[in-house]
Parts: C-alpha cells; sequence; structure tokens
C-alpha cells in the first residue's frame, strides 16, 4: 500500500493546487530551469514536444523573473 502526502501548495500566481498536479510539476520544472544559463535552457525547451508544457514552464520562468529582487547597483 503506497501512502500519499497530499498538501495544497499556492502558487506565485495564486493559484492552488496539490502536490501531486501538473501545474506544480511546471512551477518546480521552471524553478529548476531558472537557475541553469540560457544555452541549457534554450536547449531543454527546444527537446519538448508538448507545447502545453512548454507554455506552463515558459509562463512559470516570466514569474520568477518579475519577482525576483533587484540588485542594488555599485556605489
Amino acid at each position: 500500500m503506497t501512502v500519499k502526502h497530499v498538501r495544497e501548495i499556492e502558487l506565485p500566481d495564486g493559484e492552488i493546487v496539490d502536490n501531486f498536479s501538473t501545474r506544480y510539476m511546471r512551477w518546480c520544472e521552471a524553478l529548476s530551469l531558472s537557475k541553469k544559463p540560457l544555452h541549457q535552457r534554450v536547449q531543454f525547451l527546444n527537446k519538448l514536444t508538448d507545447q502545453k508544457r512548454v507554455e506552463d514552464i515558459k509562463y512559470f520562468l516570466t514569474l520568477i523573473w518579475q519577482n525576483r529582487p533587484k540588485k542594488n547597483p555599485p556605489a
């Protein structure tokens, strides 16, 4: 018997999903991908054939970068 510990997660856009949902998996993919260099992000997205998946990841990447704190310019 497999026990799943389902939890509710609030995504950055305010959507409430559980930790086994496709949307949450896409959010986790985007978060991981956001830490990689541009050429690796492009390679990864170009390999995907599911356009809905690509759109979701791009959407979350945009949210991640919009909400990043601004770096202070050198004084």
